[in-house]
């Protein structure tokens, strides 16, 4: 069966460190900025009495903005083994080759994480992981002997990499005013038609006509998994058919909750 993967960065493929500056109530009533863990962004927001956002949020999230930061703060990671729950699906899915899409609430430039899948391949992957992944892509493109590197551009040019708070990204979709896991359901959708191009591009679409996919999703975020599930339930299961999907809400790592949805009359609410 195809497949297709779709991923949230922090916390889900590896654990960083980016800080998130909270406003914090101090024990006279004046407020004082410190620096939180980006893993307990949304605990301290749901506790606005002490925590609170600057009043523009880019001052809040200025770590999780600039260009540069996103690769520095995923290889900082790796170097000191801080994997999230979801790095050895990344992993296995990249030398599968089957398509990988990113959705992340960062605003660090789109191409700023095609460059990291790069250095994940490069740098990550052994010589013979990326001599599978190469296979693979050859099988999908149905050629031999293509160079390496340009098999693994055109995988890179096929994901997607949506960056929720990023300008550019914001200027390329519509319905953009929705909260933070509102732009991650208007994303993965996205990412569905993106699988379904890049395969229908591999085999033809007389191949792919009524052809079962597998898509994945997998979040740290309660919030967002439920986002994306309600998305499938009351619209994508239906509008796609022979879609088979699959969400893991990552936020428990020793305890990841898996709902499998395929069509709406099917469907039910496991967490």
């Amino acid at each position: 069966m195809l497949k297709s993967y779709v991923f949230d960065l922090d916390q889900n493929i590896v654990h960083t460190k980016t800080p998130i500056f909270f406003l914090v109530k101090q024990a006279d009533g004046s407020r004082k900025e410190e620096k939180v863990p980006n893993a307990e962004f949304e605990k301290k927001l749901a506790d606005p009495e002490h925590f609170r956002l600057h009043e523009n949020p880019d001052v809040s999230l200025r770590e999780m903005r600039w260009s540069g930061k996103i690769i520095k703060d995923v290889f900082d990671a790796i170097s000191e083994k801080a994997y999230g729950p979801s790095r050895e699906k990344f992993k296995s899915a990249t030398i599968e080759a089957s398509p990988v899409h990113i959705i992340t609430a960062r605003g660090n430039p789109m191409e700023d994480f095609r460059e990291m899948h790069k250095q994940f391949i490069y740098e990550v992957l052994t010589k013979a992981e990326r001599e599978e992944m190469s296979y693979n892509m050859e099988n999908h493109m149905r050629c031999i002997s293509q160079h390496q590197q340009i098999l693994i551009n055109q995988y890179l040019k096929n994901n997607l990499y949506i960056p929720c708070a990023d300008p550019e990204t914001i200027k390329l979709f519509r319905r953009w005013w929705k909260s933070s896991h509102g732009k991650k359901a208007v994303a993965f959708e996205k990412t569905i038609k993106q699988s379904i191009s890049t395969y229908e591009e591999y085999y033809g679409k007389p191949f792919m006509k009524n052809r079962h996919i597998t898509i994945g999703f997998s979040d740290d975020s309660k919030k967002n998994t439920d986002a994306i599930t309600d998305l499938i339930i009351h619209k994508l299961a239906d509008k796609y058919p022979h879609i088979l999907f699959y969400v893991y809400n990552t936020e428990q790592p020793k305890l990841i909750r898996k709902e499998t949805i395929q069509k709406k009359s099917d469907a039910q609410r496991l967490f």
